[in-house]
């Protein structure tokens, strides 16, 4: 089988709500897990944009653009690390596979207090930051650039050390004075990489990046490549300067310092953020990454929230748009990055159609994913064996809730099916005898 990954670039317009509001908020400086207020006048502006080739917004017309969205048989991993009692860290990149390709690897680093840095230590190399635009980074007026945040594209650097490897890999972060010329002002770090392997799930990945502060709700609407088919979908997000009142060691959530999450309207969490992955609850370690070391659960099933998130019960078969709403109670929260994964059917390559009572069977014959309908309501998919001898394809999947074998002669152009469902003691036919004149459709 070979690698099918590729990156597929959409032309699509991301909706982006932009609201400005004027209220009177507590602003927190935090240090050491003390909480310092003063009340200021902000106006908050909130934006989200997602990397997608080529997309400009008609919001603002500096936006970046960076690949994705991408799609195929691949899997991300993400990873963050905030160090206030050292200069020294490490992040972690979990590739499951041997003999994976590493496709794409953002470093992000997130500060506050205005402060600027050009370079950072990543991986035993010195690389240069790029500091995304103010207009796409939420910020009080009272503090213009209060969130600076900053990406590298790492790539080759994590490629490198993968290799045709598999496990978890450790890439040293430093932020010393040295390097970035700064003391506690780095909150932390996020690590993003995609990577492919023909043995991964067929799957449409999504980065997002920005700055979302303020009280007031707003809304991101991510359209997807595909609509959402029922697979698995989960989202990890980024929250930076997040602290909890009683930590460590306590997983607290405070009543106003965390950012409220929707999903196709519904309420996912109520307690994102916290400093997760620092090492301490004090200043250069307010961080939390959803990812590595993070469960599935939802926050309403754990009772903790950990920034990764099952999406499977909040989408419907047929979504063609995600949804997601933002709003942090305190204004001074930063949630900076997210991704979105959704397992989506393959491509298929053979399509066999009965003639005359429109059983269809679609199969990748790379991967060996195919789908049947009776195009009466009954669907049946997984993933089976492919062997291809001469001009004869032969899908073969045994399990024990049923049976599929399909056949087909490439030369003569015809093929067979027979699809055997023992729970519900139903048979299905497909006798295909010209497949050039398939429409691979319900009438």
């Amino acid at each position: 089988m070979k690698d099918s990954f590729h990156a597929h670039i959409r032309m699509a317009h991301l909706l982006i709500l932009t609201k400005s509001v004027t209220s009177i908020v507590e602003l927190r400086n935090r240090w050491f897990g003390r909480t310092l207020k003063r009340r200021v006048f902000i106006g908050v502006r909130i934006a989200l944009v997602m990397l997608i080739v080529g997309l400009r917004s008609t919001a603002y017309a500096d936006l970046r653009s960076a690949a994705g969205p991408f799609v195929g048989n691949i899997g991300i991993s993400a990873d963050g690390l905030g160090i206030s009692l050292s200069s020294i860290g490490q992040l972690q990149v979990e590739i499951p596979l041997p003999n994976s390709r590493i496709v794409q690897a953002l470093l992000y680093v997130k500060t506050s207090f205005n402060a600027h840095l050009s370079q950072i230590g990543f991986g035993g190399n010195i690389v240069p930051l790029t500091e995304l635009p103010h207009s796409i980074v939420d910020s009080p007026p009272c503090c213009p650039d209060f969130f600076p945040t900053f990406r590298v594209d790492v790539t080759q650097i994590v490629a490198n050390t993968v290799g045709n490897g598999s496990g978890l890999f450790n890439f040293q972060v430093n932020e010393s004075t040295a390097i970035t010329g700064l003391l506690s002002e780095i909150d932390g770090t996020a690590l993003y990489v995609i990577y492919s392997n023909p043995s991964l799930p067929y799957r449409q990945i999504y980065i997002l990046e920005g700055g979302l502060t303020g009280p007031n709700t707003d809304t991101v609407n991510l359209p997807l490549v595909s609509p959402y088919s029922g697979r698995p979908a989960e989202m990890g997000v980024a929250i930076s300067f997040s602290a909890g009142d009683q930590e460590p060691p306590a997983h607290d959530c405070p009543t106003d310092m965390v950012t409220f999450i929707r999903v196709q309207g519904n309420l996912l969490t109520s307690c994102a953020g916290n400093q997760d992955d620092g090492d301490a609850n004090a200043n250069g370690a307010l961080i939390t990454v959803g990812g590595i070391g993070d469960d599935l659960l939802n926050p309403a099933q754990s009772g903790v929230d950990d920034e990764r998130y099952n999406l499977t019960p909040f989408l419907t078969v047929g979504d063609a748009v995600l949804n997601l709403t933002f709003s942090n109670p305190s204004a001074d929260d930063s949630l900076f990055a997210l991704y979105v994964q959704i397992e989506a059917p393959p491509p298929f390559d053979i399509c066999l159609q009965d003639d005359s009572n429109g059983n269809i069977i679609q199969i990748n014959s790379a991967t060996g994913d195919y789908l049947f309908t009776n195009c009466r309501g009954f669907t049946l998919s997984g993933r089976g064996n492919v062997t291809v001898k001469g001009c004869t394809v032969v899908l073969e999947h045994s399990r024990a809730e049923g049976r599929v074998l399909a056949k087909l002669d490439t030369c003569v152009r015809r093929g067979t099916a027979g699809i055997q469902v023992f729970s519900e003691g139903m048979t299905f036919t497909i006798i295909d005898r010209d497949i050039s004149n398939n429409t691979c459709t319900c009438p």
